[in-house]
């Protein structure tokens, strides 16, 4: 049976018709050379919403050395994000920005990206396998459960093919997927948020000399470590900064009952009305939400109170993508998830192997779970945005935060052969563990966080 080429021609920032290419898995009498049809380049980001400029001109000259001894890797790539947009200014785009980065500076002309809405994945998957693209690089929590369905129902046809998957912000247990075949990266997104808990509360002992002025929120979409894991680096670097002598102007919680059931749809009124009540409940100065979209519904409350309070972002700095309002974005918590993929993407492209900082562990017989935190370029906060007057306050307690975490993990890597990356800083800072799966527990232990930060 002869594939239609033309259903891969438009195959780029849109792809439509997907299901009516389901039957590839079983039909791969003929492979579409992606390199032959349509030049992609036109839809490379040439945008920096990501901040990686400057790690792309560092690799520049490796990159070119590699190119005049052609000892690199030729990389096919297709980009799928599980519903969004590359041009969201945030999560989608960051990604987008690596792939397009990589592929100007190695010439790649045929790298695609596709917006899939999650029910659609597996036909997504499903027309890939009809080219020849040898990189998927598939984006959020929804792809963990899609593509381990479709995998094992297509695994001997995959396992046949040199595909790579890079999997960003999922992980799956050992063992489902073959050995050689996926890379998942992950963000140990409690050593950022325990700098900008630190951070918050420095600022606002500097600011506030009221003590019933000094109250934060924060919120979480729901109960699992995706989300939680923001919340309780948080509150410890809060607790911490409190704990510490000297610090008599303690910052406290808006309540010792978190709102941590938000969901993640703006267009919920239901959902809407809990993040209302909760930027609104004793006024609180700075707010964090880890809700996705409703970091923006927080954002508009914040902006009608008119009451001065600040928001800190989550997952990319999110002053970029509410530009109009920058002035409000204390930091942002962030992934640095395009410099991760394109550190990845180009170290595959170099076949650096074991030489690699980040896909040492990635050869033909293991794959690679990767999470790992500020000491690897995975977490950080963003510069702050908010007005001249605010700004070298913030700016300084964002970096006191940084020094105060290097100085204690510097204190006990002893413990971990001498290694800042390989500290366990969920043990060493006493942060809560939240498992991954949604549970009533994980919310115990932030409540009771909350409560001892409340009676510090």
């Amino acid at each position: 049976m002869k594939l239609n080429k033309k259903l891969f021609l438009g195959l780029g920032s849109t792809l439509t018709g997907l299901s009516t290419v389901a039957m590839v898995v079983s039909c791969q009498e003929e492979i579409v050379d992606v390199k032959a049809q349509q030049d992609q380049s036109q839809h490379y980001h040439k945008t920096n919403y990501s901040n990686i400029s400057s790690l792309v001109e560092s690799k520049k000259a490796e990159v070119e050395k590699a190119k005049s001894e052609n000892t690199f890797k030729e990389l096919r790539i297709g980009l799928v994000t599980a519903g969004g947009d590359v041009n969201d200014k945030s999560f989608n785009q960051s990604m987008w920005e690596a792939v397009s980065q990589h592929s100007l500076q190695v010439g790649a002309t045929w790298n695609r990206s596709v917006n899939s809405p999650g029910d659609k994945l597996a036909n997504t998957y499903n027309s890939f396998m009809g080219t020849n693209l040898n990189v998927w690089v598939l984006t959020g929590f929804q792809q963990a459960e899609a593509f381990e369905t479709w995998y094992k129902q297509n695994k001997d046809s995959f396992d046949s093919r040199d595909i790579t998957v890079i999997g960003v912000d999922w992980s799956l247990p050992d063992g489902v997927v073959s050995p050689g075949k996926l890379i998942t990266l992950n963000y140990k997104t409690e050593e950022a948020g325990w700098m900008a808990g630190y951070a918050i509360a420095d600022y606002l002992s500097t600011k506030e000399q009221d003590d019933n002025k000094r109250k934060v929120a924060t919120f979480g979409g729901g109960t699992g470590a995706g989300v939680l894991d923001f919340i309780a680096g948080y509150l410890q670097g809060i607790h911490d900064y409190n704990a510490e002598s000297g610090n008599s102007k303690k910052t406290k919680l808006n309540t010792s009952n978190l709102e941590l059931s938000t969901g993640f749809d703006a267009q919920d009124a239901s959902n809407v009305r809990k993040v209302e009540v909760t930027v609104s409940s004793e006024d609180p100065k700075a707010v964090f939400p880890v809700a996705g979209s409703l970091s923006g519904t927080a954002l508009e409350a914040i902006k009608k109170a008119n009451k001065g309070q600040l928001i800190i972002g989550v997952d990319t700095d999110q002053s970029k993508a509410f530009e109009q309002d920058a002035k409000y974005f204390f930091t942002s918590v962030e992934k640095r998830l395009g410099s991760t993929l394109y550190r990845v993407l180009t170290d595959l492209w170099l076949q650096k192997g074991a030489n690699s900082d980040i896909l040492s562990g990635f050869s033909a017989t293991s794959n690679a779970a990767i999470r790992d935190g500020y000491f690897n370029g995975f977490v950080d906060l963003s510069e702050t945005t908010l007005a001249e007057t605010d700004k070298t306050v913030a700016k300084a307690s964002i970096e006191k935060a940084k020094q105060k975490f290097t100085q204690k993990v510097e204190a006990v890597k002893s413990k971990y052969e001498n290694d800042n990356k390989k500290v366990d800083v969920k043990k060493e800072f006493n942060i809560p563990v939240m498992t991954i799966s949604p549970d009533p527990k994980n919310a115990e232990a932030l409540n009771a966080l909350a409560a001892k930060i409340n009676a510090q």
